[in-house]
């Protein structure tokens, strides 16, 4: 799920706010602009950059930032930089991006100095410096430019250039956010959503994935899809969640492009299709989504929709693993474990299961309590099995639930406790374990 916000640091943020004092309308700002005034002609080129008011025309928009940056209007000098940076109705020239940009910082112009923290980020103007990017994030942000404050909110998030700090990026975002920023809205959503600053909140994150997905925020959007498809706040609703995911994925979000797969793969609200689901999947998993990569594995590994194939599984198995996708990691463990299309390899195995169970996966769990159990491919230890095993039965896991049971059964690791290993295999057997069943009735039911 990461790597997909790279889509977002790879737009040029634009929220601009119109200068009413000046000129309110495309009509009334041309008519000022041809007069020379340097104010119209930045409004109207801004309008044409956006296209509100007045058709999208990168190339008018170029040119009526220079006829005032001409006339010293220092925002118009950062705006002609920002077009040479982006190639925006002239050609892309970085030499000429960073002297314009330069030339507009120098006065203190927020965007200008924006633009040199966009330059430091990305490496291809100045040397490449997150933590000086941050530097001129900061210092345009404070001045208020929404663009810097959303990207100092981004850069909090993830620990990009500055430390992970989530009560940081909820400040800036929420500025941002404030200003109609919808990615800064989806950020802000997802804070919530997964509770970075306290108790999860999905009544609020929806609130915010709103505002951003009714902007056309792919982010928002997608997080809209997964609170109706998962019911965060809300009753379930397939069709709302496929309708906002759909939206997500015609604008290239891999996510909501492997949600989509799901939908065919589970046949959620609508008819279940492998061959649907494999498309969706495959685009994803393109784009580098550890889902969608995932699942590409699991249709290999079951031959869903293709031939069976474990060494295809394999390899999108272990891409979405190295992305840390825990399910990846434990089929990885399956993997090496039984030697699907590769040499058995118990080491290799416990390492998969040990990255997944780590992170909660019961099977993986599960499946380390048997490996020190049985001293396969590590040391044997019962005690370590025994705590594998606590820890996949204490999450309602009915095969963990006998194996801890057998051990107190049978004292292994642990004095022999029938009473405890009754507790354990009545756990079992309601949850219709036909060993743990057999177990109850040796120990006269």
């Amino acid at each position: 799920m990461k790597i997909l916000v790279f889509i977002f640091l790879l737009l040029p943020l634009v929220s601009f706010a119109m200068d009413e004092n000046v000129c309110d309308t495309a009509q009334s700002c041309q008519q000022m602009a041809k007069q020379g005034n340097a104010d119209a002609q930045f409004i109207l080129g801004k309008m044409y950059y956006q296209g509100r008011g007045v058709k999208q025309n990168s190339n008018k928009a170029f040119e009526l930032f220079m006829e005032a940056a001409k006339q010293g209007h220092v925002t118009a000098e950062a705006y002609v930089g920002r077009c040479f940076y982006y190639g925006a109705g002239v050609q892309r020239d970085y030499d000429q991006a960073l002297q314009w940009a330069k030339k507009a910082a120098s006065k203190k112009d927020q965007v200008g100095i924006y633009m040199l923290g966009i330059m430091s980020y990305y490496g291809n103007v100045l040397p490449r410096n997150r933590a000086k990017a941050a530097e001129y994030f900061r210092k345009s942000a404070r001045y208020g430019d929404v663009d810097a404050q959303a990207w100092l909110g981004y850069m909090h998030y993830w620990g990009y250039g500055v430390k992970r700090n989530y009560q940081e990026a909820f400040k800036w975002l929420k500025k941002a956010a404030a200003q109609n920023d919808a990615y800064s809205q989806a950020y802000l959503g997802r804070i919530y959503y997964w509770g970075y600053l306290g108790k999860k909140d999905f009544i609020t994150a929806r609130t915010w994935f709103e505002k951003s997905a009714e902007a056309g925020n792919k982010i928002g959007q997608y997080y809209l899809g997964l609170i109706y498809y998962w019911g965060r706040g809300v009753e379930k609703d397939y069709s709302r969640a496929r309708y906002y995911f759909m939206k997500s994925a015609a604008q290239g979000y891999a996510d909501a492009e492997a949600y989509m797969g799901r939908i065919y793969y589970y046949g959620r609200g609508v008819d279940k299709s492998i061959p649907k689901a494999k498309d969706w999947f495959m685009k994803s998993a393109q784009k580098n989504s550890d889902e969608g990569q995932y699942y590409m594995g699991m249709l290999y590994y079951y031959g869903k929709g293709v031939p069976k194939d474990f060494n295809m599984a394999r390899e999108y198995f272990s891409k979405s693993a190295k992305q840390g996708y825990s399910l990846a990691q434990y089929y990885m463990g399956l993997v090496y474990y039984y030697g699907r299309g590769v040499a058995k390899n118990y080491l290799k195995a416990s390492e998969w299961f040990g990255a997944a169970g780590n992170k909660g996966d019961t099977y993986a769990q599960y499946f380390m309590g048997r490996l020190y159990e049985q001293g396969l491919g590590v040391e044997q230890s019962y005690d370590k099995a025994f705590a594998w095993y606590s820890e996949a039965a204490n999450r309602g896991f009915a095969r963990a639930m006998v194996a801890l049971a057998k051990l107190y059964y049978y004292g292994k690791g642990v004095a022999k406790d029938m009473p405890n290993a009754r507790h354990w295999f009545e756990k079992a057997a309601q949850k219709g374990d036909k060993s743990a069943q057999y177990y109850l009735e040796q120990m006269g039911g």
